[in-house]
């Protein structure tokens, strides 16, 4: 496992540097801790904003078209949330039931099962 620090920036300390933002497992799986996730939204965001920006001074877009952009960040917003809603709840019930995902080496013996059975491509085994 690698783990990937937040970096010393100006006027920061020794301990915070020594807080973990993201980790890498051996398999190549990259995680990162909500606060950083938070942070890189916020700054694609504001990246968006400053082109959307740019974009109108240049001539590029009007001002109806500038406004749809900006709009469609609120849309992004109310969706993240929703997501974070639904992901924690997800979370926690697969937790509570002690639910874990079917290792990939169980699906061929899932869908040949299926198969076997005539359920494939059905509610019943899909």
């Amino acid at each position: 496992m690698w783990l990937i620090g937040l970096g010393l920036g100006e006027g920061e300390t020794l301990e915070e540097i020594q807080s973990i933002s993201q980790f890498v497992l051996e398999d190549g799986r990259t995680f990162r801790t909500w606060m950083k996730q938070t942070d890189i939204i916020k700054a694609c965001k504001e990246l968006f904003e400053d082109a959307v920006d740019w974009q109108f001074w240049e001539g590029i877009i009007n001002e109806e078209r500038k406004q749809e952009f900006l709009e469609s960040l609120k849309i992004v917003e109310l969706a993240e949330q929703v997501f974070g809603a639904n992901h924690a709840r997800g979370k926690l019930a697969n937790e509570i039931n002690d639910w874990h995902p079917t290792p990939a080496s169980a699906h061929e013996n899932i869908k040949q099962s299926c198969v076997k059975h005539g359920a494939w491509r059905t509610l019943e085994c899909t």
